[in-house]
């Protein structure tokens, strides 16, 4: 029997909360679109490091990582539909998705530069959809514009004459549950209350 790995969180009836095995960790799974060469407009400047970035890091925490890259709006969908059935989901004991890919706030766009939702990410790894990841993990990063403002000259002497910063970046955000969603909530156990 593989021992779990020893975690202070437990839920109320003392299970461990998101156990860890030897098998699970074997079997991680993460999902990487790239969406880099677009058929109108100018591509994604960059994009071909941050892309081979994130598969590195991904693969170096033990993911296997299965890539998509260039998907039209047509083509998103079957390709998360077809990464909730990945037989590994059933093993793994977390989940990344990263998209990379320009887009504006909870959109992102296809290469054919039509737009299709965030939650769609989150639709097809539900509870509903996708039962194998139930009670399990899974971190999603989305990388790209979320917005028209624009950055700011940078005052360091080391940049170029016309250099310039983001005035935010380098954030993470975890939210507990997706938009639209109900959180719940138990006066004993919080917000991991007894299912």
């Amino acid at each position: 029997m593989e021992m779990c790995t020893d975690y202070r969180q437990r839920d109320s009836q003392g299970k461990k909360i998101y156990p860890v095995t030897k098998q699970s960790q074997r079997n991680r799974i993460a999902l990487l679109i790239s969406n880099l060469k677009f058929n109108v407009g100018s591509n994604t400047r960059g994009a071909e490091k941050d892309e081979q970035v994130m598969y590195s890091l991904l693969q170096t925490m033990g993911y296997e990582v299965v890539r998509r890259s260039d998907l039209t709006a047509q083509t998103i969908c079957p390709a998360l539909e077809e990464f909730s059935e990945h037989p590994k989901l059933t093993l793994t004991d977390s989940v990344f998705v990263a998209v990379l890919s320009y887009g504006s706030v909870g959109t992102k766009c296809a290469t054919d530069t039509e737009e299709f939702e965030i939650d769609t990410i989150f639709q097809n790894l539900n509870t509903t959809k996708c039962p194998a990841l139930k009670d399990k993990p899974k971190i999603i990063i989305i990388q790209d514009c979320r917005g028209v403002e624009d950055s700011i000259r940078s005052p360091s002497v080391n940049f170029a004459k016309h250099a310039r910063v983001q005035k935010e970046k380098d954030f993470i955000i975890f939210y507990s549950s997706t938009l639209h969603t109900v959180s719940h909530e138990h006066t004993t156990y919080g917000s991991r209350a007894p299912r």
